[in-house]
């Protein structure tokens, strides 16, 4: 049973946009290498056994890799309520969904950089994407602050996100993206 009304909301509405989908892959609770390696070459195989492209393939990969690593990395270490990750094989292509919950402090910085990111056009973030990696600043905790710029360039801007107040020391961050060879 998954006690992540969030997680529950999310299948919900992807098995509920589409009549035909083929296939699930879903991931709940605490992420390790393992389990993010073996859900990528899953993807991958089943990618690639229905003859998608190479360049869909790709960015799958790419999104799915960052939205699990934002998921381990930015999960708050008090959480009440378990990660997830889910992708739906559809008539569209592939619909990936994860979220996580995070602090206020990384509420206010996610609002901020997600906010000029739906404003910039891909010129603009594929831009910033080269102007990040020609600088090389790794702070800290040892980002590069390149997970969102990625997602949304691999996605062509095809995604959503959903913050939800759980408490005054969590939010839960939802963030869905579509993946496609017809880009509008």
């Amino acid at each position: 049973m998954i006690k992540n009304e969030y997680a529950r909301v999310t299948m919900d509405e992807m098995f509920g946009k589409s009549d035909t989908f083929s296939d699930v892959v879903f991931c709940y609770g605490a992420l390790n290498q393992d389990i993010v390696n073996s859900t990528l070459r899953i993807i991958d195989q089943k990618l690639n056994w229905l003859n998608f492209s190479k360049s869909l393939i790709s960015r799958t990969k790419l999104v799915g890799v960052e939205l699990m690593e934002n998921m381990h990395k930015h999960q708050t270490k008090s959480s009440t309520v378990s990660p997830y990750f889910v992708a739906v094989l559809n008539d569209d292509g592939l619909s990936i969904s994860a979220g996580n919950s995070i602090s206020p402090t990384d509420y206010t910085v996610l609002v901020e950089k997600l906010k000029s990111y739906y404003d910039m056009s891909l010129d603009e973030l594929r831009q910033l994407y080269i102007d990040r990696l020609g600088s090389q600043q790794i702070d800290k905790s040892g980002n590069m602050g390149l997970g969102l710029i990625t997602i949304m360039n691999r996605s062509h801007k095809r995604a959503k996100h959903e913050l939800v107040k759980i408490s005054d020391n969590e939010y839960f961050f939802k963030l869905h993206v579509s993946i496609s060879d017809n880009v509008n």
